[in-house]
């Protein structure tokens, strides 16, 4: 009885984050589009190293993102810009003057990254395993469950403020420029709840697998 109420909240969960998917999709198609976004990128840019007394360097690439192992701002190569995407760049750089403010966070934020898929994944692997191989399993699912549920929490309560964080410093950057762009906060906090919501998702994705498994 348990794991189909897991299984209901996951169901639940997932149609919330589809639902929340297609609000933000829609947003990004009514966005205008800017004809001098490079100028603007660019002043962004020199805002973002103002801030932080130092010059971050950036690259086209296949989308938006920062790079904190490089550190290196990539923006998507497109024939056409959107105020969206001018506030994703400005969201990007808000990740670089925050890793540079809180060095140690995201050192952690990025540890705990990698730890959620390695022991999803193999959790996952363990699982299928002992489903067809009952009883030769050669790890305890107890251990590895309950650690990777600890691992996806602790990224849960990460996500929220850190996304918050560079959104809050994308309108500041934005501000500085003296650049508005209509009902971006509305879409801010959407995008936030979607991806804690990813991460909730697995959470109990996994413990209805390690119900399935254990009952």
């Amino acid at each position: 009885m348990l794991i189909f109420i897991y299984l209901g909240i996951d169901i639940l969960f997932l149609s919330t984050y589809c639902f929340l998917a297609v609000c933000i999709r829609r947003y990004k198609k009514k966005s205008q589009t800017i004809a001098d976004f490079d100028n603007l990128s660019l002043k962004l840019i020199s805002v973002r190293n103002f801030y932080v007394h130092n010059t971050i360097k950036y690259e086209y690439s296949t989308r938006f993102c920062y790079d904190d192992i490089d550190k290196i701002v990539r923006m998507e190569k497109k024939d056409e810009y959107t105020e969206y995407d001018l506030f994703v760049l400005g969201h990007e750089l808000g990740h670089s003057i925050d890793s540079c403010r809180n060095r140690l966070f995201y050192r952690i934020c990025l540890l705990f990254n990698i730890l959620t898929w390695i022991v999803y994944i193999a959790s996952m692997m363990f699982s299928v395993y002992y489903i067809f191989n009952k009883g030769k399993i050669v790890i305890e699912l107890d251990i590895l469950y309950w650690f990777f549920i600890m691992v996806i929490v602790a990224r849960l309560i990460m996500t929220w403020p850190l996304e918050k964080k560079a959104s809050n410093y994308s309108l500041d950057i934005l501000d500085e420029i003296g650049y508005k762009i209509k009902d971006i906060k509305v879409i801010i906090n959407l995008a936030a709840i979607s991806q804690c919501m990813f991460y909730a998702i697995l959470f109990l994705l996994s413990i209805s697998v390690y119900l399935v498994v254990a009952f």
